[in-house]
């Protein structure tokens, strides 16, 4: 796909992320099941992701495109392959997503908008930290 990176210079970009700012919630898109993507490419894929501290992945199958330098690539993966290969990606970013939620026990700003009305009531939160917050009503 002539990208101008590679998973080190990638996982670089990720730890640097990290560093400045440890609460990051980082969303990665990936793409299943391109021509040439044999179980073996999958299963260092995977595991490459799975090392990386994101906590989302946006999983989308491969497609055909007319006209593209791709067609001339010889292994195609089936459908059912691409699949399954998304659910165990779909799975991984459950995983990390859950990973992210559970930190436990730690404040957050929050900044609160809140309007009454006629008792209508609209609240918004904005959390600016990554973490989940409860908001009570009375």
């Amino acid at each position: 796909m002539r990208r101008r990176y590679d998973t080190a210079l990638f996982a670089s970009k990720i730890k640097k992320i990290k560093e400045v700012m440890p609460d990051a919630f980082i969303g990665v898109d990936v793409i299943v099941g391109t021509r040439g993507e044999t179980e073996e490419y999958f299963e260092q894929a995977y595991r490459f992701i799975q090392s990386l501290d994101v906590t989302q992945l946006h999983v989308f199958s491969y497609s055909e495109r007319p006209g593209t330098q791709a067609l001339k690539i010889e292994h195609v993966v089936s459908s059912e392959e691409k699949h399954r290969r998304s659910r165990l990606l779909l799975d991984l970013s459950d995983e990390k997503t859950r990973a992210f939620y559970a930190l436990s026990g730690r404040q957050c700003l929050c900044c609160w908008n809140v309007l009454n009305l006629e008792r209508r009531c609209m609240a918004s939160l904005r959390i600016t930290s990554g973490w989940k917050c409860r908001m009570m009503m009375r």
